[in-house]
């Protein structure tokens, strides 16, 4: 058989290969649909993830200002000490 002549055995071989398009187009759209719901999910937990490390850093951050107040001489001391020892290791 020639190219451009179109017998029967032709056109069951077009016919074939629609066919295969066709279920490869619909595999395709499967992948793209469970990687769509994948991505939603990740999403989600990433955004429950960041509410609650915002949650946990401002208990944190309440923690750290009353312990400030309640012991002032303290936390000078503490900062005075951390910022001497940030120093020296900078230094070096």
């Amino acid at each position: 058989m020639t190219h451009g002549t179109h017998g029967t055995n032709g056109t069951s071989t077009l016919e074939s290969i629609d066919g295969r398009i066709d279920a490869l187009a619909a595999s395709l759209k499967s992948v793209v649909e469970r990687l769509a719901a994948g991505a939603t999910s990740v999403e989600q937990q990433a955004s429950a993830v960041r509410r609650g490390a915002t949650t946990r850093a401002g208990a944190m951050a309440n923690q750290v200002t009353t312990a400030i107040e309640t012991y002032p001489l303290a936390a000078i001391g503490i900062a005075f000490g951390a910022g001497f020892l940030l120093m020296r290791m900078i230094r070096k």
